[in-house]
């Protein structure tokens, strides 16, 4: 399967670049992760969408991550084509690329969610 998933690329402030998966924290008290997660790829992409599949979750000290899967048929609205801030960094569009083209490319943290929708996809 060919597969693609979004990712947006953050500039850092020393000129440092990483590409990275939309993604946030709980904004209201009791926000479910699903509804953060359609959040900050709206807030990140300027896309919606309507079902996510959760396919990996990792538990630390004081919170859990989860990582969903969004098909691209199930995506609505138009790519965000400017830079927007995120904090003191600066996003800028995002853009589809080939699951495969990420190997080793991914943010620190991120790279367990990529290698598991990646089995999943049956991509390596």
């Amino acid at each position: 399967m060919d597969s693609v998933q979004l990712v947006a690329k953050k500039r850092r402030p020393v000129g440092h670049r990483m590409i990275k998966f939309p993604g946030g924290a709980e904004k209201y008290p009791g926000e479910p992760p699903a509804l953060i997660a359609n959040r900050e790829v709206c807030e990140e992409t300027s896309l919606a969408y309507l079902v996510g599949e959760e396919v990996w979750s990792a538990k630390s000290n004081d919170h859990t991550k989860y990582g969903y899967m969004v098909y691209f048929e199930d995506c609505s609205g138009e790519i965000r084509t400017w830079d927007i801030p995120d904090g003191d960094e600066m996003l800028e569009p995002p853009r589809w690329v080939r699951a495969r083209d990420l190997k080793g490319k991914i943010f620190e943290g991120g790279e367990l969610f990529y290698e598991s929708v990646c089995r999943r996809l049956k991509v390596f």
